[in-house]
């Protein structure tokens, strides 16, 4: 079951990403896409895990559903790895170490945020830290 739960959500994170892919234009000295696609991945597998961790039957499918199978194809780390290259390769270093370091920072910044308020809104008697 595990399985089907991970398909189905590959592929609605696949069309998401896509989707979000074709809405924002990048041009080549920011990956912008990528860049919001990943932070928003962040932000929402920050929540999810959190919110979902208090559901004991439940989050048995929906764990896979949406923290591997959709935000799992939605988020790319290889896309975020050939882009610093090509940032590289055409000389825009100060765009790749901005793209890594603000990827890094920021998204570990959501991924707290998103954890915080699935906390304080959904987790009932649990201090937000």
């Amino acid at each position: 079951m595990n399985i089907i739960a991970v398909g189905l959500g590959g592929f609605i994170g696949t069309l998401l990403r896509y989707s979000v892919s074709t809405l924002l234009l990048t041009n080549a000295v920011f990956p912008l896409a990528t860049f919001i696609t990943n932070l928003l991945g962040c932000l929402l597998l920050g929540f999810f895990s959190t919110y979902l961790a208090q559901f004991q039957g439940v989050r048995r499918y929906f764990t896979p559903l949406i923290g591997t199978g959709i935000l799992g194809s939605f988020t790319t780390f290889s896309t975020f790895s050939v882009e610093t290259i090509q940032l590289i390769q055409n000389n825009h270093i100060l765009s790749a170490c901005s793209y890594v370091g603000l990827s890094i920072v920021v998204g570990l910044m959501l991924a707290y945020i998103g954890k915080q308020l699935a906390l304080y809104f959904f987790v009932k008697g649990s201090e937000v830290k």
